[in-house]
C-alpha cells in the first residue's frame, strides 16, 4: 500500500490529509470494459483538474468503463448518466475505488 501526503491550506492554517492507495483502488486507466467504480482522488492540478471537474468527474461520483478504442486510447465512459471520452493520460490521473461501484 502507498500512502500520499497532501497540504491542504485553509485561510493561515495547514490541514494534513492523508490519502491511502490500496490494492482495491485503482487508476482509472486500469479499468477493463464493463468494469466501474467511484473516483476518490484526481491526482492533477490546475487547469486540467478543472476541465476533468468540468466533465462531470469529481469525487464521490461513479464510473463505469463502457468501451477502449483498439489500441486503448480514448476510452469511453459512463458518468451521471451519459456519455464521456477521455484519454489515457487524463485517466491515469483519476484514482478509482473498485468496491465501491458494486
Amino acid at each position: 500500500m502507498k500512502k500520499y501526503l497532501y497540504k491542504i491550506v485553509f485561510s493561515k492554517k495547514v490541514r494534513l490529509v492523508y490519502y491511502w492507495i490500496g490494492d482495491l483502488n485503482l487508476r482509472l486507466s486500469e479499468l477493463k470494459s464493463g468494469e466501474e467504480g467511484i473516483v476518490i482522488k484526481i491526482d492533477e492540478t490546475g487547469s486540467v483538474r478543472r476541465r476533468i471537474m468540468d466533465m462531470g468527474i469529481v469525487r464521490g461520483s461513479k464510473v463505469k468503463v463502457i468501451c477502449r478504442a483498439p489500441l486503448g486510447d480514448p476510452m469511453e465512459l459512463e458518468i451521471r448518466d451519459y456519455k464521456l471520452t477521455l484519454r489515457r493520460k487524463e485517466a491515469e490521473k483519476i484514482f478509482i475505488d473498485i468496491n465501491g461501484g458494486k
